[in-house]
């Protein structure tokens, strides 16, 4: 049988000649195909091959396999579904809007944008929005709203997986609600943030106040964080810091009984 494998740093013959050595030697591994440009391999080999052991070695290498498997897919028909999450979103807007100046020229993005409970609330006030999320079964939801709103699409642009391949040159504001959880590397992303911000462009990341873990079912890279260490992290980007409160709280019913999670929103400035 075939797996194919998105792997990252793969760049040159030498990383493939190592991937290969490795991954041959797994009993069942019996043939490795290398695209160099795709960062993709198609391995080769028997059912038995445990696919957890293949990633482990990759990480070890330092090749890290990335996850493509879409997460919300049984989620997103029915994700607005969820009035606790309605409010969240709302909540959040509010608070931005009262907070960062959102002009009629303004570019919008909202990073991990889901079906636009929040990229859409600020439609009518902003110039272009960039909706990022690395579910497609999530912007396909998206996509029917703004149809179905009869919203401008030539003013929205949709981007999948990542901030890396959006075509909008810069934007002026960066929103991001209960999405950094998700995300392993956070230092990387906020480079990222960092460069497609123009000068004197704003930042609003809400998340979880550092938790036990009881909030998701499943494991996430972050239970939560410490908002003063996601701060300080900012700042060595190259943030100015603006603002940071807890400024929701959700109730939620857990394993461990009903608990109630704070809520952070920081605001910086480039």
């Amino acid at each position: 049988m075939k797996t194919t494998l998105n792997v990252e740093n793969m760049q040159c013959a030498h990383c493939v000649n190592t991937i290969n050595n490795t991954l041959l030697k797994i009993n069942g591994v019996y043939g490795i195909e290398a695209n160099i440009a795709a960062k993709q391999l198609v391995m080769d080999h028997t059912p038995e091959v445990d696919l957890n052991r293949v990633n482990a070695k990759l990480k070890e290498m330092g090749y890290p396999a990335i996850d493509t498997t879409d997460k919300f897919e049984d989620k997103a028909s029915g994700w607005d579904q969820n009035a606790r999450r309605v409010a969240m979103a709302e909540s959040f807007v509010r608070r931005v809007m009262e907070t960062i100046p959102i002009l009629p020229e303004t570019r919008l993005m909202d990073f991990g944008c889901g079906t636009g409970l929040v990229g859409l609330q600020f439609a009518p006030y902003v110039k272009s929005l960039v909706m990022v999320d690395n579910s497609p079964s999530m912007l396909e939801v998206l996509k029917k709203k703004v149809a179905d709103l009869e919203l401008n699409s030539e003013a929205i642009e949709f981007v999948s997986p990542g901030i890396g391949d959006m075509q909008t040159s810069a934007v002026d504001v960066i929103v991001s609600s209960m999405t950094f959880h998700h995300i392993e590397d956070t230092a990387s992303l906020l480079g990222e943030m960092y460069a497609k911000l123009t000068t004197g462009g704003y930042i609003a990341i809400a998340d979880l106040v550092k938790e036990d873990g009881s909030f998701h079912d499943e494991e996430v890279p972050h239970n939560g964080f410490d908002e003063h260490d996601l701060c300080e992290l900012l700042s060595k980007t190259g943030f100015q810091f603006v603002l940071c409160e807890t400024f929701n709280r959700i109730k939620k019913e857990t394993r461990k009984g009903e608990k109630e999670f704070p809520q952070f929103l920081i605001i910086a400035k480039k």
